[in-house]
């Protein structure tokens, strides 16, 4: 059963920096963030294993990592329609543990609508995080592969694989800087 998966641990790398642009000098900066995983079941599970989605409460200072699909919104009559992989997976077998590391940004960029304009690029310094939460989906049976499945057929699918499992730390202060 996917709900004996435990997360054990979430760990935040130090800072990295990339090389300069070589445009305007410019170098990213990321932070790697490795979710351990522990299976203490007797059947393998297949879990979800790159981020599907990313937000930051400001006010709480609370970073969570979706590597579980959530369940989509409605469909617009005049949205576009477009098709998305299906998301990597990893297998933990029974009495074993798995690691998996998701690269964030320092400096999270947005499009967001905003009045009187139709978009506005928003950037949120994640520096300022005090805790990780993560959120992984796992089944006992494979995801399985989608030749050219719609965007919104793949998330209402994802939504309903497996269960997901949540877990929370906090971050060290001087992982951050």
């Amino acid at each position: 059963m996917a709900n004996a998966l435990a997360i054990t641990d979430i760990a935040l790398s130090a800072r990295r920096r990339g090389l300069p642009h070589p445009m305007d000098g410019r170098r990213d900066i990321w932070f790697d963030v490795t979710v351990r995983l522990e299976n203490p079941g007797t059947k393998p599970l297949h879990v979800v294993s790159e981020l599907r989605g990313l937000s930051y409460d400001a006010a709480q200072r609370v970073l969570t990592l979706r590597l579980a699909e959530a369940p989509p919104g409605p469909i617009s009559a005049d949205a576009p329609t477009f098709t998305l992989p299906t998301p990597a997976t990893v297998t933990v077998e029974p009495h074993a543990s798995a690691a998996i590391t998701v690269k964030i940004p320092a400096i999270l960029k947005e499009l967001r609508p905003v009045p009187g304009q139709p978009f506005a690029l928003v950037e949120t310094d994640l520096r300022a995080m005090h805790t990780i939460r993560c959120e992984i989906a796992a089944s006992e049976r494979p995801i399985g592969q989608f030749e050219r499945i719609d965007a919104h057929a793949l998330r209402t699918r994802l939504a309903r694989w497996g269960r997901t499992i949540r877990s929370e730390a906090a971050v060290k202060p001087d992982t951050r800087d």
